[in-house]
């Protein structure tokens, strides 16, 4: 899991840096809490750390310990918005736990409201032990022991290696492609709905279980056993070459659990697929059964049986590491399988929730026990109320004002595009019922004052989303941003903070970042791709849309290999196209003042309207630095070509 990077001690010389590095500063809530229960705790300098990777800081861990010792406090676990996703933390967790004495103990503090963090930390061995309230606000103390921590995560980077899970997730998606091509043979003109359905959905599940060895999961969400059930294991039994009897009873009331949809689809595949093989080895007709009932007030039971050949008694029972014998090994014959399958199954539910009974020549049961969901809640609306009470419950904003020190202001900054970018993941929960941009016009409108808050509060109240609660989110989250920004424009001079206002939307790693730039002024506005055009900002930044440069970046600006794209909308003559390449030079040198590296990669985009027999070359690659200083002659030579004819005719015939 070790990613490049190293950790160091945590110096006061770093400490330093780390307070005037606003990367490390602009979170409203800390992870875990910082708070203290202990009076004899004090800042622990040998047990605190920090991670550089090519001379940045990402991350850092503040731990305080005991008068004796034995006890470790996580006072602070902190990542730049550039190091998330890349295991700093974990890494952390270990290196702690490494270094601190024999059964000692590493314990946190975390807002009840918090499930993401909270899970995180009970899968590193972390209980929960008892809870505070602290302004105003729950806490649950999580504990661990040394040993624990050391057991727990050691053994997940023993046991998770790239390659096993390489390995694994071929295995899984063999399986897939082996149902796609039986779907694809069964096709017939009476059935092709049905089908292309299935080959859909198998589809999206292969795509789905590729990205999930580049995306974490860490965090358990809802799931309907019983969409699962037909939509994953009816299709991949149905399309098994074995012709199979399949009896279904479906009776629990509420088959909502939690858990992880792809995970728990995967395994139950899995257990599908050794049943079909276990069946094809008999001679008697296969018959698979598949039910799920309640158990209890607060459990769901579902169990898969075949009449497969069972599995010998002796392999049933446990080994040295607690699971049964034939876990992890294959029991079919020479060349037909790898044993991932039932690592597999075991590693997604666990001996708590398992029970395995077998008898040779009759068949085997697999009996797993769900824990019903009591939340109510869908994972991504789980992740928003969370996120939406960090930015707005705990938010403690730094109070800026003419004296305030230029560290405090671009923090200022970063805190409030923080805010504005969640805003961007509010207003996709409602996509399903409006075009969202649209009401990203009305937002816009309103941050540019040309829409009053009242007239912005009443627009947003009519908006059908997927939870009326994201309505009110959206309306403070909004109004917050709003007031946040006018109150940084009345105390400060933003212009000489245009870097920070540009560099801030590099937060959003995984978004497109389109903006629109007015060279003459510095002027831009910018917001996520599937929010808006670059039209869109026109309005607001100046009378003729062919004096601006419109363009776009992907993540953290400071990486010189990641271009920014800069473009024009037309070239009408060869004069027009000198003028066009002279602004995308202005525009250049502007964003270099924003603080860009010169080195800055620098691609074009393809001009949208060309009424020329020549156009800007979109293919030429150069850094800002470069063609910055290109004179007229040189630039006209390096990114000037033949323009492409298809559009001619059309374009001639819209003028």
């Amino acid at each position: 899991m070790q990613q490049p990077g190293i950790i160091q001690a945590l110096t006061p010389e770093i400490e330093e840096r780390i307070r005037n590095n606003p990367l490390l500063n602009i979170d409203t809530f800390i992870i875990p809490s910082p708070y203290i229960s202990d009076p004899s705790a004090r800042k622990d300098p040998d047990h605190s750390y920090v991670w550089i990777d090519e001379g940045e800081i990402l991350g850092y861990l503040l731990c305080y310990s005991s008068a004796d010792g034995k006890e470790f406090l996580i006072y602070k676990l902190v990542t730049s918005p550039y190091g998330r996703g890349r295991g700093i933390g974990t890494e952390f967790l270990v290196h702690l736990a490494g270094m601190i004495p024999p059964e000692s103990e590493v314990y946190l503090y975390v807002w009840e409201k918090q499930h993401e963090t909270v899970e995180f930390f009970r899968n590193k061995g972390f209980d929960p032990k008892d809870s505070i309230v602290y302004r105003n606000m729950v806490y649950h103390r999580l504990s661990a022991k040394r040993e624990a921590v050391l057991e727990k995560v050691g053994g997940e980077q023993k046991r998770a290696p790239a390659a096993d899970e390489i390995g694994r997730t071929r295995h899984d998606a063999r399986k897939t492609l082996r149902s796609l091509t039986a779907m694809v043979n069964a096709l017939a003109p009476e059935n092709a709905g049905r089908i292309i359905e299935d080959i859909n959905r198998e589809t999206t599940t292969l795509v789905n279980m590729l990205n999930m060895y580049r995306d974490s999961m860490a965090m358990a969400h809802e799931v309907n056993l019983q969409d699962l059930i037909l939509e994953r294991l009816v299709p991949y039994v149905e399309t098994s070459k074995e012709k199979v009897e399949l009896a279904i009873n479906l009776s629990a009331s509420k088959p909502v659990v939690l858990g992880h949809w792809l995970n728990i689809g995967r395994a139950l595949v899995n257990l599908a697929s050794n049943a079909l093989d276990a069946m094809a080895e008999t001679d008697r007709p296969s018959r698979l059964t598949i039910s799920l009932e309640d158990s209890g007030e607060s459990d769901v039971l579902l169990r898969i049986r075949d009449n497969g050949i069972g599995i010998p008694e002796e392999l049933l029972l446990p080994g040295e590491d607690g699971k049964p014998l034939f876990i992890g090994r294959s029991t079919k014959g020479t060349g037909k399988g790898e044993g991932i399958g039932t690592a597999q199954i075991w590693s997604t539910f666990g001996s708590e929730r398992l029970n395995i009974a077998s008898r040779m020549g009759e068949g085997t049961e697999w009996s797993i026990c769900f824990e019903r969901s009591a939340l109510g809640l869908t994972k991504r609306f789980s992740s928003l109320q969370r996120r939406f009470h960090e930015l707005q419950g705990l938010h403690e904003e730094i109070e800026i004002t003419e004296k305030s020190p230029r560290t405090d202001i671009i923090t200022a900054i970063w805190q409030v595009r923080k805010r504005e970018i969640f805003l961007y993941e509010l207003l996709e929960r409602f996509s399903r019922h409006h075009n969202i941009r649209d009401l990203y016009r009305t937002v816009l409108a309103y941050f540019q004052g040309s829409l009053s808050e009242k007239e912005f509060e009443s627009q947003v109240s009519e908006w059908k989303g997927e939870h009326p609660a994201l309505n009110a989110w959206l309306s403070v989250t909004a109004r917050r941003v709003c007031r946040r920004h006018e109150q940084l424009a009345s105390q400060v001079d933003l212009a000489a903070f245009r870097g920070a206002l540009f560099k801030s939307y590099g937060q959003s790693l995984e978004k497109v970042i389109i903006f629109t730039l007015n060279p003459a002024t510095s002027e831009f506005l910018a917001t996520d791709r599937k929010l808006a055009e670059h039209l869109d900002f026109v309005p607001y930044l100046g009378p003729d849309k062919d004096r601006m440069l419109r363009g776009e970046f992907v993540g953290d600006v400071n990486i010189d290999s990641n271009p920014i794209y800069l473009g024009v909308w037309s070239v009408n003559s060869q004069d027009d196209l000198l003028d066009k390449l002279r602004l995308l030079r202005d525009g250049v040198r502007t964003i270099l003042d924003y603080g860009i590296h010169p080195e800055k990669k620098l691609s074009l985009y393809q001009t949208t309207y060309v009424r020329h027999s020549r156009d800007v070359d979109s293919d030429a690659l150069t850094t800002f630095g470069e063609f910055s200083q290109m004179d007229d002659e040189e630039i006209l030579a390096r990114f000037a070509r033949d323009a492409d004819d298809e559009m001619q005719g059309f374009l001639a015939a819209l003028d």
